[in-house]
């Protein structure tokens, strides 16, 4: 199944400015039935399924193992089983 989300590995080698694709909600559906992921899902987090997203902060663990990523374009936090297993490139901002 872990071909199917994010590694622990990969995970750990996020920064903020990459970019993730969030899984799709069959997808999910699919390895964790209604129970999705562990961290937590709401129904508004549905809309973004196949949409990729920006990071904005990855929080670790005690264990300096990150354990969720927070997202730019709606604030909320996700974990890897979330994401699709690979990650894009950073985009580069054209803010001054």
């Amino acid at each position: 199944m872990h071909d199917t989300y994010m590694s622990k590995e990969t995970i750990a080698s996020l920064k903020p400015g990459d970019r993730v694709t969030v899984r799709m909600l069959e997808d999910l559906e699919h390895d964790f039935g209604l129970d999705i992921p562990p961290c937590g899902w709401n129904d508004d987090m549905s809309e973004y399924c196949g949409e990729t997203l920006t990071i904005a902060t990855v929080y670790r663990g005690q264990d300096e193992e990150p354990t969720v990523v927070k997202v730019e374009e709606n604030g909320w936090s996700y974990c890897r089983e979330m994401f699709e297993p690979h990650v894009s490139a950073p985009t580069i901002s054209t803010k001054k």
